[in-house]
């Protein structure tokens, strides 16, 4: 018998090997989807006018649930939810484009913008997209015919 007891060196190997194997898949880490708001953009075919509503594509990846959206303009939506589900960030399903559009009206006065959104429930991530909505300037004079 050797110091080590009845266990030799070789028994030893083949014994941690054996554990390794059996412990060593539990160990591995589980893969996971994270659900990121990574962008925002104006649908690109329409006219930027007041009274007139305008979209707004989001991308990303996975799904979100509820967003808060800040229209830059006094409105603000802290609970945003798509009425059909989950918004789908990732623009994979083709039937799921309408999740990820929003739609909003500007009224009052035209020039800068600045519309933000950010995850809520179910999604990580904050971003923000800024336009000019005309008209950019407004005349103002005084009538001077009597």
């Amino acid at each position: 018998m050797d110091r080590y007891g009845s266990f030799s060196r070789p028994r030893f190997a083949v014994l941690l090997i054996s554990l390794v194997m059996v412990v060593g898949p539990a160990c591995t880490p589980e893969q996971t989807n994270i659900n990121v708001l990574q962008g925002i953009s104006l649908e690109p075919t329409q006219t930027l006018a007041l009274d007139t509503p305008l979209k707004f594509n989001l991308s990303g990846g996975g799904s979100c649930t509820t967003l808060n959206i800040d229209w830059g303009d006094g409105n603000i939506e802290q609970t945003y939810t798509y009425f059909g589900g989950p918004i789908d960030l990732s623009g994979t399903d083709p039937n799921a484009v309408s999740s990820r559009t929003l739609t909003h009206t500007f009224t009052g006065w035209g020039g800068g913008k600045t519309v933000t959104v950010e995850g809520q429930i179910g999604c990580i991530g904050k971003v923000n997209v800024r336009f000019n909505v005309p008209p950019l300037e407004k005349n103002i004079g005084w009538d001077t015919a009597a």
